[in-house]
């Protein structure tokens, strides 16, 4: 997906499963941000004003050259999610670290986490 400034999204994913969001962080249209040295994060909370996260994303850039950013929750991090009823919705934003240490939220997501079947 590429992106050029902050972009909000509805996601969903099922508790006990991976969870990766793949993105694009892009200049223009056709030309991706080289993130070689760029460092990211990304927290899960209940709601935008929640003080504490829930769960801390794993996050890279298996092609930095391409401004490609993986952003990832375990299995075992979405198995750990507590709600009462069929679904619950979180939120979280992917923020990048540029070299010099600047900080750019460029994606909102709204992550609809369903119980799953399968235990």
């Amino acid at each position: 997906m590429p992106l050029k400034s902050i972009y909000t999204y509805d996601d969903c994913t099922r508790a006990g499963d991976s969870y990766t969001r793949s993105l694009r962080y892009l200049k223009t249209e056709d030309e991706p941000y080289n993130l070689t040295d760029y460092t990211f994060r990304a927290q899960l909370r209940e709601s935008i004003l929640s003080t504490d996260a829930v769960a801390t994303f794993t996050c890279s850039s298996p092609d930095p050259i391409d401004g490609r950013i993986d952003c990832t929750l375990s299995a075992e991090q979405t198995g750990s999610l507590v709600f009462k009823h069929k679904f619950k919705w979180y939120v979280f934003d992917v923020e990048v670290i540029d070299p010099s240490g600047k900080v750019s939220t460029i994606i909102e997501v709204n992550l609809k986490v369903n119980k799953g079947v399968t235990r």
